[in-house]
């Protein structure tokens, strides 16, 4: 009978006959998925097959649930940048950090002191000079690491340029070409402000800051041009620039102290502005350093 085919389609026909096949269809389908009458809601919630469909679904999403969850945790462990990120802060040691004593080499730092500064930005050239020549060789003695990280700004497109040019000269000689380099730079500013390099290209930008380089002894213009295409470079440059913007650093130059941002710190500070900021921060650091070395008692 139809009512005989409808509960047991298979045992009344043949698995070719089509009708039925259909209907086996049909039937699946309004298993799948509750019907949009309430009535009909309330039969299917009923019918022995729902408890099995909804059980099912329930483990089977669960299951999903979970995995995305740890796929998502595991990327996410993948993605997240530790405290210090192992590829900049080798980057940053050797492109951008002052030549150490053999006194602070032979410690850890007890302040650390990082400026990110944008070759094109006046204020950067003006707090950099006279850093280097007020500040940073006494206090580096001290303990205290500086390191200068090249946060180039997007409304500088020429800044993208020197930064990389920096890199390349820090690659070829370290601290001493990286230092040369931006001394040269800074000199020639006026060169690559807005207005001066508007019409030109990178390639050229390149080339004048290639012969700055090797009239400044940081790097001859050849080695130069082959570093600055080199993808270990620009590798390094983009690494500076993501360390910048994880950090949400947006304004040059700006300062960090320990890891916390410095807003009182100016450009036109001089020695004295800074040694009242850095004495306090590393008499604060040896007398936690005393009190982990004697065990806290």
């Amino acid at each position: 009978s139809r009512a005989a085919r409808r509960r047991a389609p298979t045992a009344a026909c043949s698995p070719r006959c089509r009708p039925c096949a259909r209907r086996a269809t049909a039937r699946a389908a309004r298993r799948a998925a509750p019907p949009p009458c309430r009535a009909a809601r309330r039969r299917w919630r009923s019918a022995p097959w729902a408890s099995r469909a909804a059980s099912t679904s329930t483990a089977t999403t669960t299951a999903a649930a979970t995995t995305t969850t740890s796929s998502s945790s595991s990327s996410g462990a993948a993605r997240a940048p530790p405290s210090a990120p192992a590829s900049a802060a080798t980057c940053l040691t050797r492109a951008t950090t002052t030549t150490p004593t053999p006194t602070a080499a032979a410690t850890a730092p007890l302040v650390d002191v990082e400026i990110f500064v944008d070759l094109v930005c006046p204020f950067s050239k003006k707090l950099l000079k006279r850093l280097r020549r007020d500040v940073s060789d006494a206090y580096a003695a001290k303990g205290v690491r500086f390191r200068f990280v090249l946060l180039p700004q997007p409304w500088h497109w020429q800044a993208c340029v020197l930064a990389v040019g920096a890199v390349a000269a820090a690659a070829h000689g370290g601290a001493r070409s990286f230092f040369a380099f931006v001394t040269a730079v800074f000199e020639h500013q006026d060169e690559f402000n807005d207005a001066a390099v508007r019409g030109k290209s990178a390639t050229q930008l390149h080339a004048r800051l290639g012969e700055l380089a090797a009239a400044a002894g940081a790097v001859s213009a050849e080695r130069y041009a082959a570093l600055v295409d080199d993808d270990a470079v620009v590798r390094q440059y983009k690494n500076q620039v993501k360390y910048g913007r994880q950090l949400g650093i947006h304004v040059s130059p700006t300062t960090l102290i320990n890891g916390l941002v410095a807003d009182d710190v100016s450009s036109s500070w001089g020695g004295d502005e800074w040694r009242a900021l850095l004495d306090p921060q590393l008499a604060a650091a040896a007398a936690a350093a005393a009190v982990a070395g004697g065990g806290g008692g």
